[in-house]
């Protein structure tokens, strides 16, 4: 039983010798005009696999950019299909981002990462508003 388990565990490895090739991802939120989507300072880009359980997930810059990783930042993420999930870093992010793009069930974004790839563009757009609605204020911390 023992050499069973032991050829099974081999076999499994030799089969498996490129599945822990990680890919570098980096990509830009823009608007449909193509803008960067700079208001999303801050949130969290997420790669969340459309079969597996593992993602990968990175900050936006104030340029737009962001660099996802798996739990080891810099360790890359490995190839596969992925939803892509934005989690705002504000109160106002929140209203300000479709509310499609906040969760794996609904998001119509997906990308897949392949070996090689070059950055992605995820387009987003905010969540239509009349003109006389305003953003919630952000709590202040420290003001009493």
């Amino acid at each position: 039983m023992n050499r069973l388990v032991s050829a099974l565990l081999i076999a499994a490895v030799l089969t498996c010798g490129g599945c822990s090739d990680k890919v570098t991802v980096t990509g830009r939120l823009v608007y449909p005009d193509g803008s960067a989507a700079t208001d999303f300072t801050g949130s969290t880009v997420e790669l969340t696999p459309v079969k597996g359980v593992y993602g990968s997930r990175g900050v936006v810059a104030s340029d737009g950019w962001f660099r996802v990783s798996s739990d080891r930042p810099g360790e890359g993420t490995p190839p596969g299909l992925y939803k892509v999930v934005i989690h705002p870093g504000s109160l106002t992010q929140e209203w300000l981002l479709a509310k499609k793009y906040q969760s794996k069930a609904t998001t119509p974004v997906e990308v897949e990462v392949v070996s090689g790839m070059s950055s992605l563009t995820v387009t987003i757009e905010k969540e239509p508003r009349k003109p006389s609605e305003k953003p919630p204020e952000e709590p202040r911390l420290g003001t009493d």
